[in-house]
């Protein structure tokens, strides 16, 4: 593995440590998690795998250039899926159960992902897959033969110990169809300015389509709510009835209004907008 790659995955992992912790501290509704860890380190990942614990819980996604694994033994599997949902888990999970852990680590990763200041250290999580592993053979088939990196963390949440290792290893790129890039040429807009001082060249823009978004509320909750969700649940959200509802355009606030019906289908009347130099900024 190349100097950069290391030291990419590097920054990956020490700049998340602090969002992590503070994440599952809220998720968990813990005041306190009792943290160890062990350095990162530039190793063979396989061999590494063949010490883990089994049967385990294997957690497999991709981000932006970086592949992810996180193995967490049979019991401290069990344990999370518990805090996750509520439910007292003995011996294993049915496919039912298995769904909402994977959507509940699914939520959990997210999290920590939209926890992060810099933008620059945000993550994705794409082709995510929570199975039960049996063996090593089970955990290792996508993992590089040349090294990558590896973290081993336990979290103590009151009684509870969760063990956790995490690998981490760039994309292998070198299968991927060649695709020739080069630089894109525009036509620049126009420096002569048509009415009201605006370029002329501005209104080919004015067709581009922009998503509106109208939103009814908001509310926060903990990762064991979300799967306790069904048809029928109530959400309490943080708007009282009557007060405006709040259009966006491009995920950037614009106005406020009221909700109509227009013919057979909702509406939005405006009751507050924002001036033309606020709106034009909005827009990006």
């Amino acid at each position: 593995m190349s100097n950069i790659d290391k030291n990419k995955l590097d920054t990956w992992l020490e700049g998340n440590h602090d969002s992590l912790i503070n994440n599952i501290k809220e998720s968990f509704n813990q005041k306190k998690v009792e943290f160890e860890s062990t350095t990162a380190d530039d190793q063979n990942l396989l061999d590494q795998v063949n010490t883990e614990e089994f049967p385990c819980v294997g957690i497999q996604f991709s981000s932006s250039d970086i592949q992810h694994l996180i193995t967490v033994d049979l019991n401290s599997g069990l344990n999370l899926y518990s805090l996750m949902s509520g439910e007292k888990i003995k011996d294993t999970l049915d496919e039912e159960q298995w769904k909402k852990f994977q959507e509940g680590i699914e939520l959990f990763l997210l999290n920590i992902s939209n926890s992060v200041e810099d933008e620059t250290m945000k993550f994705t999580v794409q082709n995510l897959t929570v199975t039960y592993c049996g063996s090593a053979d089970e955990t290792s088939l996508s993992l590089p033969l040349d090294g990558g990196l590896s973290a081993s963390y336990k979290f103590k949440l009151g009684k509870d110990t969760i063990s956790v290792n995490q690998y981490l290893w760039a994309k292998n790129n070198s299968d991927e169809d060649f695709v020739d890039v080069s630089r894109a040429e525009f036509d620049s807009f126009s420096s002569e300015n048509g009415e009201n001082g605006n370029p002329r060249n501005i209104d080919m823009l004015l067709d581009v389509e922009l998503e509106v978004l109208v939103e009814l509320g908001r509310k926060s909750m903990k990762i064991k709510d979300v799967l306790k969700l069904g048809k029928g649940s109530l959400i309490e959200l943080n708007k009282t009835a009557g007060e405006p509802l709040t259009i966006y355009v491009n995920n950037r606030k614009l106005a406020e209004g009221e909700v109509v019906v227009v013919d057979d289908n909702f509406g939005i009347r405006i009751t507050k907008l924002a001036s033309p130099k606020e709106r034009i900024k909005s827009l990006g």
